[in-house]
């Protein structure tokens, strides 16, 4: 009687998203919806959940005042302008300091733009990303954050992405550059991240651009490369006999749950937190694959608990996880955003 509560505890019986917290994101949402009526919906949506995962309120006032400090601050056709709304809420949330963070990420653009990282929708979150792997508030090594180091891990970002270009020349795009910069910082072997695709492959799962997402967030881990891509096809199992079918565009999410825990703790309430948003006043709207990635993010803040109470090297995979899924949610909200607003065209 007792091993089978034990089991029980494990699996989760208990709710994870109580109603007390459907209540608070719903409370977070509606508050996105009234104060900030002509922005993106997915990014509102974004928005309330960052700020429900971080246990913070939606700061209206200061998120208006850094959009308006971007806008002062950027040239007229600066690929900032047109996504001043997400930014100013990420580094509202992220930083102590956000309009110094802001000037300082928008001038990582120019690093960028000389190594040949061009496609201009993808380098705001690029140039994100590199300023929170290296100068977050939670960052305390003062070796990553010179010169050198920022302009050599750039550098090695185009050799990564060259990587990923020259052995998948078809699917590799601008959406890819965060994950290059990350692989870089990490200092991981690109024969290992190909190696994890076409082991993937081999056990069944489709090619394409969200396989090789899949791959290089999974050489992030230091696990054995079996035993990583059991784990993710061991998860995809239990996801579906729990009524939540992972497509290509939830690898990602997938593995950046795979990449951090042995045990299935955190892919029960992953899959909890996707079906209750799908009930749930102001998110039931969205697409299962994004609320599944709210979710990730959501349980994220588990991860890097669990991590940061560990090593350095954990220490930094948390920062790294919270980037990774910034990036990722950010590029498949870009991607919804542009189908649906080509087929609204298309109808017109």
């Amino acid at each position: 009687m007792l091993k089978t509560l034990d089991i029980h505890r494990k699996f989760g019986d208990l709710m994870y998203f109580t109603e007390e917290k459907k209540a608070k994101l719903i409370e977070l949402a509606r508050i996105t919806e009234k104060e900030f009526p002509g922005q993106n919906q997915y990014y509102k949506r974004f928005l309330a959940i960052n700020a429900f995962k971080a246990n913070k309120d939606v700061d209206v006032e200061a998120i208006n005042s850094l959009m308006k400090f971007m806008k002062m601050n950027t040239k007229l056709f600066s690929p900032f302008r047109s996504n001043r709304f997400i930014f100013s809420s990420l580094l509202q949330m992220s930083y102590k300091h956000p309009e110094d963070a802001f000037i300082r990420i928008r001038d990582h653009i120019d690093l960028l733009k000389a190594n040949g990282f061009k496609k201009a929708q993808f380098q705001p979150m690029m140039c994100y990303t590199l300023d929170s792997l290296l100068f977050a508030d939670k960052i305390q090594d003062m070796a990553i954050q010179t010169e050198s180091y920022r302009v050599s891990v750039v550098e090695k970002a185009k050799e990564v992405y060259e990587h990923m270009k020259a052995n998948h020349p078809w699917i590799t795009g601008g959406d890819d550059y965060g994950l290059a910069l990350i692989i870089a910082h990490a200092n991981k072997d690109m024969d290992r991240v190909e190696s994890m695709y076409e082991g993937l492959h081999n056990r069944g799962l489709k090619k394409g651009n969200d396989l090789q997402s899949l791959a290089n967030i999974l050489s992030l881990t230091e696990d054995n490369e079996s035993d990583i891509i059991e784990r993710v096809l061991e998860f995809m199992e239990i996801s579906k006999t729990k009524g939540l079918k992972i497509n290509t565009t939830m690898y990602s999410g997938l593995g950046l749950i795979a990449l951090v825990e042995n045990d299935h703790k955190h892919l029960e309430h992953v899959i909890e937190v996707t079906n209750e948003l799908k009930k749930t006043k102001k998110y039931k709207w969205l697409d299962k694959k994004l609320l599944f990635m709210f979710a990730v993010a959501i349980i994220s803040e588990e991860l890097k608990y669990e991590l940061s109470t560990k090593t350095i090297m954990e220490t930094t995979l948390a920062v790294t996880i919270e980037e990774l899924i910034m990036a990722q949610t950010a590029v498949m909200i870009a991607a919804i955003t542009a189908t649906t607003a080509a087929s609204t065209a298309g109808s017109v």
